[in-house]
């Protein structure tokens, strides 16, 4: 962040909790008045030196911070204030999210074979690395991950790891989905076994970290019908395990959602949440049949959603959340850059706009990293990421008791992360940082001069002594 001086020559506009001044310059904050040491001194240690109340005094900086850019921050502290909020993970595989730690624990305590057992040795085997390109390269990360799930023992040992990783990115909320076929095949599991398995890992998870946890089962569009038809049956016996969607996923250019219809139609009636891959491989049209034929309550992606501004318009009339993955969505080439990427284009069209991992062991991210991601090149503020957090909550598949002690949950936590960003910045950096957020936010040139002038003055009256 570039420091410009503190002597900004706007007026002062009184306010009750901070004496006003009578003359129009005269409560401008002058050079003179104002040590070099200031632009040094963070403001919680200005604040505790002069025995005064910061936030009883910075109500207007605070929340025009709040409306400001993120991408005005230094790199260091927008990645520990995306780590600092409380954050939603709406979509996320749980065979894409063990980590090269993880996964070698598990296969250690059970014997079971990997292709390195260092991490380092075993990272490009799993995980991206700059000379992936390709949906191939992506998909290749999981051959060696299928093997390991041999038992319901070791789905519950990965599955608790999984969610130990997100409470550590202080994800709030997860809703993890996986395929039963996938984690089966290996070894010829029960798919019973293998949900029971994972449910065992929940439950241990609930015991040890404050992550709550729903999940979701995934139909794989390349098997048959009857198997996608036992799938959703699993999922709707299971509802007391966790399991609160169905999820229709795979190569969706070959296979789109309409074939499909019925057996979703039949998933929602017996009580679960739909979410569908669409937009993602496949054309806008598939989010259109997603949402019309399959009665999604979300849509995975809808990356492509853009190329038909009907489709588009149709999410904004029926507010369907689409659960955005930017890196991931790069990585697999459904977007050519994150520069292109449609997720502000779709936020500001009024879609309920979800920032997302997909699978962050294979990405080699988190979803702090994607916050950080998105709001550095989008230029999202503080008040942009809360509200994409509460979509998460009001969108995610939960119940509406969870949700009220979620989105409390969300709201404080936004609330010290915005503190604790102002008392890290000197006077001066906060001042830069709280005129771009006037600057950003709304109101008429009269309404936002006259919120420059109050920031002026609250600054003025911290710096006194």
């Amino acid at each position: 962040m570039q420091i410009q001086p503190l002597t900004s020559g706007l007026c002062i506009r009184p306010q009750a909790s901070v004496p006003a001044s009578g003359a129009e310059g005269g409560d401008r904050i002058a050079v003179g008045e104002r040590p070099q040491e200031l632009t040094r001194v963070t403001l919680s240690q200005l604040a505790a030196r002069q025995g005064k109340d910061l936030f009883g005094i910075l109500n207007e900086a605070l929340e025009a911070v709040r409306a400001a850019p993120l991408s005005e921050l230094d790199q260091e502290r927008l990645a520990r204030l995306a780590h600092e909020i409380p954050k939603v993970d709406l979509h996320r595989h749980l065979e894409g999210s063990i980590e090269p730690e993880v996964l070698i624990a598990v296969a250690r305590k059970h014997g079971l074979p990997l292709p390195a057992y260092t991490v380092e040795e075993l990272r490009p085997h799993i995980q991206i690395t700059p000379t992936d390109k390709t949906l191939l390269d992506f998909l290749k990360k999981f051959e060696p991950i299928g093997p390991v799930f041999k038992d319901r023992e070791v789905i519950a040992d990965l599955t608790h790891g999984a969610i130990g990783d997100a409470n550590k990115d202080n994800v709030k909320y997860l809703e993890l989905r996986y395929s039963p076929q996938y984690m089966a095949r290996a070894h010829n599991l029960d798919l019973e076994d293998v949900v029971k398995g994972v449910f065992e890992g929940v439950q241990r998870a609930a015991d040890d970290f404050d992550t709550r946890v729903s999940l979701t089962l995934i139909v794989e569009r390349w098997d048959s019908h009857e198997r996608a038809r036992e799938v959703a049956d699993l999922a709707a016996r299971h509802r007391d395990k966790g399991i609160v969607a169905l999820d229709l996923a795979n190569d969706e250019y070959n296979f789109p959602p309409g074939p499909f219809a019925q057996i979703f139609q039949d998933a929602k009636k017996a009580g679960l949440k739909i979410t569908v891959h669409s937009g993602e491989a496949g054309p806008a049209d598939n989010v259109r049949v997603s949402i019309e034929k399959l009665g999604a309550d979300r849509i995975g992606h809808g990356v492509r959603t853009y190329q038909d501004p009907a489709v588009e318009q149709l999410a904004v009339k029926t507010q369907t959340p689409f659960e955005l993955c930017p890196t991931s969505n790069v990585q697999t080439q459904a977007i050519a850059n994150l520069e292109s990427h449609p997720l502000k284009r779709y936020y500001e069209a009024g879609i309920p706009t979800l920032v997302n991992t997909d699978d962050p062991s294979i990405s080699g991210i988190t979803l702090s990293g994607e916050v950080a991601l998105v709001s550095r090149q989008f230029g999202f503020s503080l008040n942009d990421i809360q509200k994409m957090q509460q979509f998460g909550v009001t969108h995610g598949f939960t119940s509406e008791e969870s949700k009220r002690e979620l989105a409390a949950t969300i709201d404080s936590g936004f609330e010290k992360a915005s503190r604790s960003l102002v008392e890290s910045l000197t006077v001066d950096e906060l001042r830069e940082l709280a005129l771009k957020g006037v600057d950003a936010g709304p109101g008429t040139g009269a309404e936002k001069s006259a919120r420059c002038e109050q920031i002026e003055r609250e600054l003025k009256f911290l710096i006194q002594e």
